[in-house]
Order: structure tokens, then C-alpha cells, then sequence
């Protein structure tokens, strides 16, 4: 990504991260479209740098297209997809209240559930974007549940000394009792 965004041609000498994340998602289609595992990965990286960077249009439209290529490559790309799945979801319930998609978060959680130990880093996120979920609508008998889940996962996935895992401890210690 950095060494194909030539800054001298692009810009001037001045490339921002959306300029690379572009270049980026330009090389996946061009060069690895017959690769829907690796595309979704990828597409699914990108699409969580741009919610990072608070650009939601950019967001949704890289994690649809890791949505889709990882529904093409199916079971090999199930942790990206139903990665892209659930920050999807959260994006509709979260931001704009729609609770439709509910279902969509539930059935990343699922899936992600079944992945085993590949999966619990993702649904451990998934699980936090469910306790948001919760919050928003007031639901707060249900967060500590899905919040010690959370907690778990993230112990499981990425160990007891890792910042993931202290700021969920963090975040469910702080939940009214």
C-alpha cells in the first residue's frame, strides 16, 4: 500500500491515509478479485481504518464489499465477514436506531461463536457493539451478561496482560451493580 501511493504524483508530495486506503482498495479489485477469502480480509482491515477515522460513507461501503466477497469465499473468510457483518450492524443500531438489524449482530455472534478460538477476538468486538446496542435502548438488566462474555472473549483471545482484555475488565467493572 505505501510503496504503490506515489505522493510526488499524487498530490505533490501530501498523501493522507484515505489517499493510501484508496490506492489499497483499488489493488484488491484489480488484483485479487478471484481471491474472495483474502479480499474480504483485506477489504475488512480497510473498512475498520476508516471507522477509526470517523468517515462512515467510506466505512460502510469497504465493509459491504468484505461482506460480499467473504459471502462468496464462504467458510474460509467466516471471522472478516461476519467481522464486517456485525460493524454493519452496530452502525444501524447504534447510530441511526435500527433495531431491524438486530438480527444481523445476533447472527455474527453466532457465527462468530462457532469459528472457536479464530473467532474470539471478532466476537468479542461483536459482543461489546450488542452491550452498546443494550445501552441505547435501555436494556441495562441484560449488559452485564454480554459485557462478562465480552470480558472472556477477550481474555481467551488475547490474554490476560493485553490492553483488549484490561479495557473490557475496565468497562464491566464500571457497569452499575
Amino acid at each position: 500500500v505505501f510503496l504503490g501511493a506515489d505522493p510526488y504524483e499524487a498530490k505533490g508530495g501530501d498523501t493522507r491515509a484515505t489517499d493510501l486506503l484508496a490506492h489499497a482498495r483499488r489493488r484488491i479489485e484489480a488484483d485479487i478479485a478471484g481471491q474472495p477469502a483474502i479480499a474480504a480480509r483485506l477489504l475488512e482491515e480497510i473498512g475498520g481504518v476508516y471507522v477509526s477515522l470517523d468517515d462512515r460513507a467510506a466505512a460502510e461501503d469497504a465493509l459491504r464489499a468484505a461482506l460480499q466477497a467473504g459471502e462468496r469465499a464462504g467458510v474460509a473468510a467466516l471471522v472478516p465477514t461476519e467481522a464486517a457483518r456485525a460493524r454493519l450492524a452496530h452502525y444501524a443500531l447504534v447510530v441511526d436506531g435500527d433495531t431491524a438489524r438486530l438480527s444481523e449482530l445476533d447472527t455474527a455472534i453466532g457465527r462468530l461463536r462457532a469459528a472457536g478460538p479464530a473467532g474470539r477476538r471478532v466476537l468479542a468486538q461483536a459482543l461489546e457493539f450488542k452491550a452498546d446496542h443494550l445501552f441505547n435502548i435501555g436494556d441495562y438488566a441484560a449488559i452485564p451478561d454480554v459485557s462478562a462474555q465480552a470480558v472472556e472473549m477477550h481474555r481467551l483471545a488475547s490474554g490476560d496482560g493485553s490492553d483488549d482484555y484490561a479495557m473490557a475488565l475496565a468497562n464491566h467493572a464500571s457497569l452499575p451493580r
